[in-house]
């Protein structure tokens, strides 16, 4: 029977370090694959815990792909031992870290007034806390001006950096030590200072279909940009390899806009991938924080770090948790490329305000980041309910399916009604409703001047499939939008039927 000594554990909970010791039982061969673990019970029994302790370990092991169950037979080690990465090492070092510390469719400029605009993925502006960062500005402007005032290094303040280090690591299990994170304006200038570091003669690949922004960032600054086309697990390494790709862009914890999430197996197979030759892999966990179901999935960064492999540089910002105008994004950099940053890039000046990081970082530091998040997911959480409901007790129900809805800040709505592509786009927008289809995420399949084309049109299913993002939406919205979109649907199908009378 497996064991588990709890008295290792320091400062973290029992699940999360059972969930570790498992983990690191199956990369280590203990349960090989298709081996049965025991049940919630029989291990809750054995080790002393509540049967609620195994089973939240088992349903975070379920949703990272390290085990599978089997209605009325239990649950299984998955197929992944080959990797082995040594998650000890983290158990350890997280227990005593503890211990020591106490995307396409989007345009600008002026914009047509939609009754509901579904394409946007803002933060819902009314929540934002406006009275607590007031107060914190003020405090700051009171302050002695030397800090304000003085010239900021190129990887952004100190007390910022440090806030997002202690952020990473209690939310995301991400060690990231202070000197490793980089603060930018934004994520379009973050890649901007990756192709300089990584150099503009790589070839980047990019998930087809994905949020076309990220390959415009990257081919603004020189660097050779190629999609490389999905499956249900991810992005497609075999594409990856076909257009010569050094450099991987990937959102493995919630892939924009399909909703999926790469399995261990897929991770696994891409940090193999990196570790041959000078290769890294881009990871984007752009909307980590708002999972509605389990916690976050452990980063590819985490994984690639533990197995020793150390490829992946880490992006995130927040502009999803807070507002798109605090332009404020950051990249973790393994201990490799940081030093060769600082000797590379070391020149620069940071281009976030220090206003803006001192305003951050006393935010985060106060506990205000965290009550916020809980906040705006609880809010997101009903809206989303809300409008599900609405979509699939309405009119629509009957021909529409749903999909990814359990994560991330925007779902999948496959409307079987006739119409598809800009002939729905145009009839949903005359009755005030802004939309983006899969189908638009798609990359052209135009060679290029090596011949590699990528991975061609999008499918059928494409061109009636809305990407619904719901985050700018007021709850007060939900059901008059959803009653406008069943009225212009209606109409189009008695439009159609008058015709053919």
């Amino acid at each position: 029977m497996f064991t588990c000594d709890f008295s290792k554990r320091g400062e973290l909970p029992l699940w999360e370090y059972l969930c570790a010791g498992l983990k690191r039982a199956v990369s280590d061969g203990t349960f090989p694959p298709g081996e049965k673990l025991p049940s919630k019970r029989a291990l809750a029994g054995h080790l002393g815990v509540s049967v609620i302790t195994v089973a939240a370990a088992y349903s975070q092991l379920i949703s990272e792909g390290w085990i599978y169950s089997i209605e009325r037979k239990g649950f299984f080690a998955a197929p992944v031992a080959e990797m082995r990465p040594d998650f000890s090492r983290r158990v350890r070092s997280t227990a005593a870290s503890r211990t020591r510390s106490g995307k396409a469719g989007t345009t600008g400029g002026n914009r047509q007034a939609f009754f509901a605009d579904f394409t946007g993925s803002s933060a819902a502006p009314e929540k934002f806390p406006f009275s607590r960062w007031s107060a914190i500005i003020r405090s700051i402007l009171r302050d002695p001006p030397e800090k304000l005032l003085t010239r900021c290094g190129p990887q952004g303040l100190p007390e910022l950096r440090e806030e997002i280090s202690s952020y990473l690591f209690k939310f995301r299990s991400i060690q990231a030590p202070p000197e490793r994170i980089v603060v930018c304006p934004g994520t379009e200038y973050a890649y901007g200072m990756l192709v300089q570091l990584l150099g503009r003669e790589r070839i980047y690949a990019v998930e087809n279909p994905g949020y076309r922004k990220t390959a415009e960032a990257l081919r603004i600054h020189g660097a050779q940009c190629r999609p490389a086309g999905m499956d249900g697990e991810g992005i497609r390494i075999d594409e990856a390899e076909a257009c010569g790709a050094s450099v991987i862009h990937v959102s493995p914890s919630h892939h924009y806009p399909t909703g999926k999430v790469t399995p261990l197996k897929r991770r696994l197979e891409l940090l193999a991938w990196s570790a041959e030759g000078n290769r890294w892999i881009l990871e984007d966990d752009y909307d980590s924080e708002f999972r509605f179901s389990g916690r976050p999935l452990e980063s590819l960064q985490s994984l690639s770090e533990n197995a020793g492999n150390r490829r992946v540089i880490y992006t995130n910002t927040f502009t999803r948790t807070l507002a798109p105008s605090l332009r404020i994004s950051y990249i973790v950099l393994p201990e490799t490329l940081a030093e060769e940053f600082r000797q590379k890039l070391g020149f620069l000046s940071c281009a976030v305000p220090n206003l803006d990081q001192m305003a951050l970082a006393r935010f985060m530091h106060d506990g205000n980041l965290e009550t916020h998040i809980l906040r705006m997911k609880n809010h997101y959480r009903t809206v989303r309910n809300n409008l599900i409901a609405a979509i699939a007790n309405g009119r629509l129900g009957g021909a529409a399916k749903i999909r990814e809805e359990n994560a991330g800040l925007h779902f999948l709505l496959t409307l079987d009604t006739g119409l598809r592509g800009a002939a729905l786009k145009q009839t949903l927008a005359e009755s005030g409703i802004r939309v983006n289809l899969l189908a638009d995420y798609f990359f052209p399949g135009v060679p290029d001047q090596t011949g590699y084309a990528g991975s061609g049109a999008p499918p059928e299913e494409a061109e009636r499939t809305l990407v619904v993002n719901y985050s700018a939406l007021g709850r007060e919205r939900i059901t008059p939008a959803v009653r406008r979109m069943e009225q212009a649907l209606a109409a189009y199908t008695r439009r159609g039927r008058q015709k053919a009378d």
